[in-house]
């Protein structure tokens, strides 16, 4: 909704200095086409509503109408609520009545989702309506000599009384949470053998280096929420899963080919679009338009699992936390409202296990479960960095081709690092990212950080390290690493 400012002036109930005080009459109109389109439910949602908080007479004796509706017990529609208005208030309606007032209330579209938004930022214009209005009667009040002490008494009542209105949409009693009440408990969607994986109402984090096999990973996961064939041994609990799978990064082309691999895996026709499956590519939109677009996509198609690859392409800076934070709450109260599960592919940070920016650090505080990925040669391990249910058992998987040609996720064996050279291997994987170049004390400070060894050790793991080929050394003295092209089909992306 756009927080313009639209006034006519047959509307209004009052002016100030021939000045119109704040009010926006589109967000009126909102509230009020939801509450008519929606009924009961949407005052309930908005009990902290009064019809102060409207700026139009009209749009006042509206909301009074639903509102004793509402109190009866009658259900609220359009018809309702013209019938329930008395003779006064039809009267406030000039020229077609109320009838064509309220059909041009209904005629637009508003989302259901945004009503607590369009409420409270109507308590927000109500609030400042009346702080401007309480001023004017100050400035009246000390011109006509009122005592100072009563005039400050008088207005600080007011200014509390207007504060409380401000904040009674957001007020603690609607957040207790009572233990005589019958809360779900976290309903699992994926399961893998028999762990939990992706949890409806909540987010989840997948994270891993770039090349570690993500989009392969949930290619397997999408595959099992939708068919019945258990890749790397994935499936739904529910019958006819719904997924979503938005696509931030690739060409149109290799979105299409995953798309393609998940029908393979689920045991559907590859060139055959499948109505529980939807796929979004919107690497040609701006970060807003992402945004909008997965919100939009979620509401309205309902999935039970949205998978969106690559999170940080959904704002403007992964590093902003104000920008980060929004996202997360967005993503959270998208998946509360619509009974979802959310899963956030995102990048780790070059020589780290840790998810890129302030927007990794704060999908893995808020997220329900963190999968990790880490590709060894033909490998990927996967593995549980956070768990807030039962851990679930790691697994690795490796990629062969089907009978068809096509690229499919296998399970293999976990190769666990036990020798020296394994875990100096360890150490060195994807340390230092390709194409840069360090110098002897970066590359130093990157393993004294990594492993949380001492200065003499680190440098030993450097010499040892030149040894074995695992880095390389220029003429000018800097480090670098040298990265095998991807043995695996070119055409079909990670």
């Amino acid at each position: 909704m756009k927080k313009q400012k639209y006034y006519t002036p047959d509307s209004v109930n009052f002016t100030i200095n021939d000045k119109q005080p704040p009010s926006d009459l589109t967000a009126e109109s909102d509230l009020l086409n939801i509450i008519l389109t929606d009924g009961n439910s949407a005052l309930k949602r908005v009990d902290y509503v009064t019809s102060d908080v409207f700026y139009s007479e009209q749009n006042k004796t509206i909301f009074r109408a639903c509102k004793r509706l509402y109190e009866r017990g009658d259900n609220i529609s359009s018809t309702a609520a013209t019938r329930e208005l008395t003779e006064n208030e039809r009267s406030l309606f000039e020229n077609n009545g109320p009838e064509l007032y309220i059909f041009g209330l209904t005629a637009s579209y508003v989302r259901s989702s945004e009503l607590e938004t369009i409420s409270l930022y109507l308590l927000e214009i109500y609030s400042k309506r009346e702080i401007v209005l309480n001023s004017l009667k100050a400035i009246t009040a000390v011109e006509n000599g009122t005592d100072l002490q009563q005039l400050l008494s008088v207005n600080k009542e007011r200014l509390n009384e207007i504060e409380n209105v401000l904040y009674s949409g957001n007020s603690f009693e609607k957040y207790i949470v009572g233990r005589s009440l019958n809360f779900d408990k976290p309903e699992p969607i994926l399961m893998r053998e028999e762990d939990e994986i992706l949890h409806l109402k909540d987010i989840q984090m997948i994270e891993g280096q770039s090349g570690s096999r993500k989009t392969f990973l949930i290619s397997a996961m999408m595959g099992g929420l939708i068919g019945d064939n258990k890749c790397l041994d994935f499936y739904s609990t529910k019958p006819l899963t719904k997924v979503l799978f938005i696509d931030t990064e690739q060409s149109i082309g290799n979105v299409q080919r995953v798309a393609r691999r998940v029908h393979t895996i689920a045991g559907f026709q590859p060139t055959t679009d499948y109505s529980n499956f939807l796929v979004l590519s919107l690497r040609e939109c701006t970060f807003r338009e992402r945004l909008e677009i997965t919100v939009k996509a979620i509401e309205n198609y309902k999935p039970d699992v949205a998978f969106i690859d690559n999170a940080k392409d959904l704002v403007a800076d992964f590093n902003d936390i104000e920008e980060s934070a929004n996202l997360v709450t967005i993503l959270m109260k998208l998946a509360s409202k619509n009974n979802c599960a959310i899963a956030c592919v995102i990048h780790q940070n070059f020589g780290t296990t840790k998810a890129r920016g302030h927007l990794g650090s704060m999908l893995y505080e808020k997220a329900s479960l963190a999968i990790s990925l880490k590709a060894n040669d033909e490998i990927t391990e996967v593995s549980f960095s956070k768990i807030r249910n039962i851990p679930p058992q790691k697994f690795a998987f490796q990629i062969q081709d089907d009978e068809t040609g096509t690229a499919i996720p296998v399970l293999a064996t976990i190769q666990e690092p036990t020798t020296a050279t394994n875990r100096l291997t360890a150490t060195f994987e994807g340390l230092i990212e390709k194409g840069k170049y360090i110098s002897y004390t970066e590359l130093t400070n990157m393993i004294k950080n990594k492993n949380g060894v001492k200065d003499r050790q680190a440098k030993r793991n450097i010499s040892e390290a030149l040894k074995a080929g695992l880095i390389h050394k220029n003429d000018k003295e800097l480090y670098y690493q040298k990265y095998k092209e991807n043995d695996v089909k070119s055409d079909l992306p990670f």
